[in-house]
C-alpha cells in the first residue's frame, strides 16, 4: 500500500511529461502535416490534465477503497503505454491516431464513478519541530566534527564577513540536528555568546515564522505581529552590536533572494556573530556559506554498532525510544535531578519496553482467592541484557546493515528493545526491514521527503536507477547516456545539449544525498536509498533473479546478474514482457572485470527480436557474441545499443535503420573490422566509442554526415586517417583523436570546425602535415576547454 502511495507521485510527473510531449511544436506540426484531426490532441491533453488533478484524491481513497486502486494501478500502465505509443509515432511517422485515446477516454468516466473529486488534496505531513534540547546525551563518531565546528564557532574571524553562516550538509537521519544541538549546548559555546535562538525551519518556509520564533528567544517575550517589516525592525535592534548564535535546521529552501531578505537584520549584531545551518541540499548551503560547508558522513561501523546497542539494551541508563515523538515528549525531563522517576501505566508491554530504564513491573490478574485483598506489592524482575552475547553478536550483525545511518541505528534499537530474544532478533537479522509499509520506520518517511521535494524530471531520473543491484557502482556519464535513452532528460529550450541537462540531474541529486560517491570517478546508492527507489518502482522496475512469469508481463525495466554461462532457461520468463524498455546485464565489483561470459544464442535470436519497446540493450562482455541478427531492425524504439568487450566482427547493415539510436559503444571490440557503410543514417546518434578496436582500420565515409554526434573516442584503434568532411562534425565535444591524413578533407585544419571540443585530444600522424597553415587553420588556441593536447608523428 505504501509503495502505491509513493508510486503516484512518480505517475504525476509521468504525465507532466507526457503532457509536454503532446502539445510541443514538433508533435503538433505532425498533426497538421498528416492533415489529423487536432482538437483530439487538445482533448487528449485536457483528459490527462484531468486525471492529474484526483490523483491526490485517489491517492488517499485508494487506502480504503480497492477499487480506486486498481483504477490508479491501470493508469500507471496506461501512462506508460502513452508513451511508447507516443515514441512509435515520432519514429515511423505512420500511426496516426492515439490508440490509446479510448483507454484514457474510459479511464476518465471511471473516475466519476468512483467518486472521485477535483481539488482533494491529501493533508500536508506535520512533523513534530526540532528542538535545542538535547535527548542524545551521548554522541558517536562525531569528535571530531564537533571540536573542529566549535573552534570555528568561538573564533570571531571565521570568515571576512561580521557574521559567519555555517553549513552542515548530510543526507536524512545522518545526525545534522543532533550536532547542531551539541554545539548549541556547549558549555564554551553559550558562554561565548550573548544571545541564542533555535528555529526549526524545515520545507514550509514561511519568513514570519522563522523571523517571530527567533525574535522571541532572544527577547523571551510573546510577539503577536505578523508585520515581517515590524519583526524585522526589531530583531534588528534587539541585536544590534550584540554577539549571537542562531541555528536554522533543517532548511529546504532554495531561494536565493527568501534568504538576503531573512538575514538582513542579522547584520546588526556584533562581529563573531554565527548562523549554524542544517540542509540535505548542498546548493542551499552554497548560497549562504561564507565558512567551507561542513559534509557530514555516516558514521562507521563501530560507532554504528554502539549507538544501536544503547537503544536496544539500555545501556548507559537512558531510554530508547523507536517512537521519536514520545522521546522528544521526555527530553525536558533530563535537566531534573538525580532521582527524579517517572511513573508509566499502559496496557501494552511493548509500550513498557520502549520507555523503560528499570525492570517492567508487571500487574497480574488476582487469584480468585485473593480477590478480595488488595496487591502489596508489584512483582519485581531483572534483565540483563549485555550478559547475553549471543544477543550482542546477532546485534553488531544488524548494526551493520544501517550502513552507518544513526536514525536508522536508533530506530533498529528500538524495535531490537522490545524483542530480547535471539530467535526475534535472528529474523530481523534475516528480513528486509526497509520494506515495511510506509509510516512503520523512520527512515522511509525521512527519505521519501528527500522524494517529493525533487523536480518532476528528477523523480523519474532517481526512480530509474532502482535497475541497478544493491551495492552497484555506476559511473556519472555511464547513467547519463541510460536516462537520455529511456527519455528522462529533453531537449531544453534554451539549447543545452541533453548531456549537459542530464549531468545537471546528476549532481543534483548527489547534492541532495540521494548518490554517494564512492571512488573518483564512481557512484553508489545507500542501501535505504536504494530501497526508497525500489519502493517507488516495484512492479515497473525489475531484477531477473527469482522473478516469475506473470511479474514481468508489465514490467519496463529489467537488469539481471551477468553470469559465467547465462542459459535460455534463465530468460524463459522474459519471453512474456512485451512492454520491456530495459534489457540490463551487471556486474558487481567481485567480477565486474572478469572476462569469461557467454550467453545462449536462442537469446539473440529469438528473445530480443521480440521485445520491440526496448530502448536500452546491453551485450556487453558476452564473449560469443560475433554477429547480431538482422531482426535486431525490428527495435526502432532503441537508443542504447552496449556492445562492448565482445567479440562482434560486423555490424548488421540494417542496424542504421535504427533512427533513434543516440548511444552506440563498441569498446573494446578487438576483432571488430569495419563499421556499416549506411551509418550516416543513424541521424541521432550523440555518442560512438571505437576504444581499443584494435582491428578498426578505417572509419565510414558516412560518418561525417552524423551532425549530432558529440563523442567520439577512436583511441587505441589503427585508423590510418580520418574521413573527408570530418569538419560537418559540428556538434563534437569530445574527440580523443584525430588521424592527419594526405587529402585535404582529413587534414590538420579540420580541427577548426569543432569550436566546443574539451577534454583530452590526441592529434597523430604529423608527418601527414604537407602545409604549415593547416596548423594555423586548426585554431587549437581559442579552444578553450580543451585541457589537454598530445601530438604525435
Amino acid at each position: 500500500m505504501a509503495a502505491a502511495l509513493i508510486g503516484e507521485a512518480l505517475i504525476s510527473a509521468s504525465i507532466e511529461v507526457l503532457c509536454d510531449r503532446i502539445t510541443s511544436a514538433e508533435f503538433i506540426d505532425l498533426f497538421r502535416q498528416k492533415k489529423l484531426n487536432e482538437p483530439l490532441l487538445m482533448n487528449l491533453k485536457t483528459t490527462l490534465l484531468t486525471l492529474f488533478v484526483v490523483l491526490n484524491d485517489a491517492e488517499e481513497k485508494q487506502i480504503v477503497n480497492p477499487a480506486v486502486r486498481e483504477w490508479l494501478n491501470e493508469l500507471k500502465h496506461a501512462v506508460f503505454d502513452a508513451e511508447d505509443l507516443l515514441d512509435e509515432i515520432d519514429t515511423e511517422a505512420l500511426r496516426c491516431k492515439l490508440e490509446g485515446d479510448d483507454q484514457t477516454h474510459k479511464l476518465t468516466n471511471q473516475k466519476s464513478a468512483l467518486g472521485l473529486r477535483e481539488g482533494a488534496g491529501r493533508k500536508v505531513s506535520q512533523r513534530t519541530p526540532t528542538t535545542s534540547l538535547v535527548h542524545e546525551p551521548c554522541v558517536y563518531g562525531r569528535d571530531e566534527v564537533q571540536e573542529n565546528l566549535s573552534k570555528v564557532l568561538l573564533s570571531d574571524d571565521a570568515s571576512k564577513d561580521d557574521v559567519s553562516v555555517l553549513t552542515i550538509v548530510g543526507m536524512g537521519g545522518v545526525g545534522k540536528t543532533t550536532l547542531a544541538r551539541m554545539l548549541y549546548n556547549n558549555n564554551k559555546v553559550k558562554g561565548h555568546f550573548t544571545l541564542q535562538a533555535w528555529a526549526c525551519v524545515s520545507e514550509d518556509y514561511n519568513a514570519v515564522r522563522i523571523t517571530k520564533t527567533i525574535l522571541e528567544s532572544v527577547t523571551s517575550k510573546p510577539c503577536n505581529t505578523t508585520d515581517l517589516n515590524l519583526l524585522q525592525v526589531e530583531l534588528r535592534e534587539q541585536l544590534r552590536g550584540k554577539k549571537f548564535l542562531f541555528v536554522l535546521d533543517d532548511l529546504w529552501n532554495e531561494n536565493y533572494g527568501d534568504w538576503s531578505r531573512l538575514q538582513t537584520p542579522f547584520n546588526s549584531g556584533a562581529r563573531g556573530s554565527k548562523v549554524i545551518v542544517t540542509t540535505r541540499n548542498k546548493h542551499v548551503a552554497s548560497l549562504m556559506k561564507n565558512v567551507p560547508i561542513q559534509f557530514l558522513e555516516p558514521l562507521s561501523h563501530q560507532d554504528c554498532w554502539l549507538l544501536l546497542a544503547k537503544h536496544a539494551f539500555g545501556n548507559e541508563n537512558y531510554s530508547a525510544n523507536s517512537n521519536l515523538e514520545d522521546e522528544r515528549l521526555q527530553t525536558p525531563f533530563n535537566s531534573g535531578a538525580r532521582g527524579s522517576k517517572v511513573i508509566v501505566t499502559t496496557r501494552n508491554k511493548n509500550v513498557a519496553s520502549l520507555m523503560k530504564n528499570v525492570p517492567i513491573q508487571f500487574l497480574e490478574p488476582l487469584s480468585h482467592q485473593d480477590c478480595w485483598l488488595l496487591p502489596a506489592k508489584h512483582a519485581f524482575g531483572n534483565e540483563n541484557y549485555s550478559a547475553n552475547s549471543n544477543l550482542e553478536d546477532i546485534g553488531k550483525q544488524i548494526a551493520l546493515k544501517c550502513k552507518g545511518l544513526p536514525l536508522a541505528a536508533q530506530t533498529l534499537g528500538g524495535l531490537l528493545r522490545c524483542n530480547i530474544d535471539s530467535e526475534e532478533w535472528n529474523r530481523i537479522l534475516n528480513s528486509n526491514i526497509w520494506y515495511l509499509p510506509y509510516g512503520t520506520t523512520d527512515i522511509l518517511p525521512a527519505l521519501w521527503l528527500s522524494y517529493q521535494y525533487l523536480p518532476a524530471q528528477l523523480k523519474r531520473c532517481f526512480v530509474y536507477c532502482s535497475v541497478f543491484p544493491k551495492d552497484y557502482e555506476f559511473e556519472k556519464e555511464d547513467v547519463v547516456q541510460l536516462w537520455m535513452a529511456e527519455g528522462l532528460v529533453t531537449q531544453t529550450d534554451n539549447g543545452k545539449i541533453m548531456e549537459s541537462v542530464a549531468r545537471k540531474y546528476f549532481d543534483e541529486l548527489l547534492s541532495r544525498s540521494l548518490f554517494q560517491k564512492s571512488r573518483e570517478f564512481g557512484f553508489t546508492m545507500h542501501d535505504l536509498i536504494h530501497d526508497l527507489a525500489m519502493f517507488i518502482s516495484r512492479g515497473f522496475c525489475l531484477r531477473l533473479e527469482g522473478v516469475e512469469s506473470r511479474e514481468v508481463k508489465r514490467a519496463r525495466h529489467l537488469s539481471y546478474a551477468r553470469g559465467e554461462f547465462d542459459v535460455a532457461q534463465k530468460f524463459e520468463p522474459l519471453y512474456g514482457a512485451k512492454c520491456l524498455r530495459t534489457f540490463l546485464p551487471t556486474s558487481l565489483k567481485t567480477n565486474k572485470y572478469r572476462e569469461e561470459f557467454y550467453v545462449s544464442k536462442k537469446v539473440l535470436q529469438h528473445l530480443l527480436p521480440s521485445l520491440r519497446c526496448l530502448r536500452v540493450l546491453s551485450l556487453s562482455r558476452y564473449q560469443n557474441v560475433t554477429e547480431l541478427p538482422d531482426s535486431i531492425g525490428n527495435l526502432i524504439q532503441l537508443r542504447y545499443l552496449d556492445l562492448s568487450h565482445t567479440t562482434i566482427e560486423r555490424l548488421p547493415g540494417v542496424l542504421c535503420n535504427l533512427y533513434n539510436l543516440q548511444t552506440l559503444l563498441l569498446s573494446n571490440c578487438s576483432s571488430l573490422l569495419e563499421l556499416p557503410a549506411n551509418i550516416r543514417k543513424l541521424i541521432n546518434l550523440q555518442k560512438l566509442t571505437l576504444a581499443s578496436c584494435s582491428s578498426l582500420t578505417k572509419l565510414p565515409a558516412g560518418i561525417g554526415e552524423l551532425i549530432n554526434l558529440h563523442h567520439l573516442d577512436v583511441s587505441g584503434t589503427k585508423i590510418e586517417e580520418m574521413p573527408v568532411q570530418m569538419g560537418r562534425l559540428k556538434s563534437l565535444r569530445q574527440l580523443t583523436a584525430f588521424v592527419v591524413g594526405r587529402s585535404a578533407g582529413s587534414s590538420k585544419g579540420e580541427l577548426r570546425e569543432f569550436p566546443q571540443l574539451q577534454g583530452k585530444l590526441a592529434i597523430l600522424k604529423l608527418q601527414n602535415v604537407v602545409d604549415a597553415r593547416d596548423a594555423l587553420q586548426a585554431n587549437l588556441k581559442d579552444k578553450k576547454d580543451l585541457k589537454e593536447l598530445e601530438l604525435h608523428l
